[in-house]
């Protein structure tokens, strides 16, 4: 019933050859038949389409690695029908100062398809553009299911931004002011992600009473980061800091070489920091304010 739609019926003879005639005759063959209607709903249900870059959703116009993977997945209800043609996803990308897409052949290597292969009934497909030059691109995306429903009305749409110089803007507190709760956001460019990240806060003297390393911030990735870790304003010993202004300073280094950081008005208008907080961050150097 793949393909139907609508009204049928369905008719079962029994004890008759393959010609309608009755092998073994009989009085009558109202007994030896059955016809039963059948209703076959259309399947309308759109598949839900998901995208990911590095395996992070991202905002509209957000930085993203200059070599990055993109994943594409299609989700279908349907358990009988699945999603196995590569006509089921269609990607396009318009490249910076192009004012046309170009639809991705799944032919060549930059595409890998995989089909669904169980009743989960999930396809999907993993984009790789290859070295990106600096720019804002858009990306493209549709998926229909194998009854050749869209998962939408309109194609998926969303703008990324690359930016191959290794960088990174502003770290700052979140929020700032704080009391007991904060933590550090900032954005990275580039290709690869920092191998290691200090952080050192200290007292209007200079006096480090926390030190914080790459490994204790969490998932980082090129774009947009807003640490794991929670600072409760305690120091190295767990003791809880007094009211105040605080000083930190960060270093960042990728096999070495130290990254430069920048202020987030150099990258994109679109994604500054508040600007209270790009004023409390100059030269590296930030401050904190404790209020409990």
């Amino acid at each position: 019933t793949k393909t139907m739609r609508g009204r049928y019926a369905y008719l079962v003879k029994v004890n008759y050859d393959n010609y309608g005639k009755s092998i073994i005759p009989e009085r009558s063959m109202v007994n030896n038949s059955i016809l039963r209607y059948f209703y076959v709903v259309e399947d309308k249900i759109n598949p839900l389409l998901d995208v990911t870059f590095d395996g992070k959703h991202i905002g509209n116009g957000e930085i993203v690695s200059s070599n990055p993977t993109i994943y594409i997945s299609s989700k279908d209800e349907n358990t009988l029908n699945w999603q196995t043609d590569t006509n089921g996803i269609k990607i396009w990308l318009k490249k910076p100062n192009s004012s046309t897409f170009e639809r991705i052949d799944f032919n060549t290597s930059d595409v890998k398809f995989y089909p669904a292969t169980s009743s989960y009934n999930l396809a999907k497909a993993e984009f790789k553009p290859g070295k990106l030059t600096d720019g804002i691109y858009t990306l493209k995306v549709q998926s229909n299911d194998a009854n050749g429903t869209n998962s939408g009305v309109t194609e998926y749409m969303i703008n990324f931004t690359v930016i191959n110089q290794a960088s990174a803007t502003n770290f700052y507190p979140y929020p700032n002011p704080c009391t007991n709760a904060m933590r550090f956001v900032f954005t990275l460019t580039g290709t690869e992600v920092p191998d290691y990240i200090n952080i050192k806060i200290m007292t209007i003297q200079g006096k480090v009473v926390k030190e914080l390393n790459r490994e204790d911030l969490g998932d980082i990735h090129i774009g947009n980061n807003i640490t794991d870790i929670v600072w409760d304003g305690t120091d190295e010993f767990g003791d809880r800091l007094s009211n105040g202004v605080y000083l930190y300073t960060v270093t960042i280094k990728i096999n070495g070489q130290e990254v430069t950081q920048i202020q987030s008005e150099s990258i994109s208008s679109d994604l500054n920091a508040d600007k209270a907080n790009n004023d409390m961050f100059k030269h590296s150097i930030g401050k904190i304010v404790l209020l409990r």
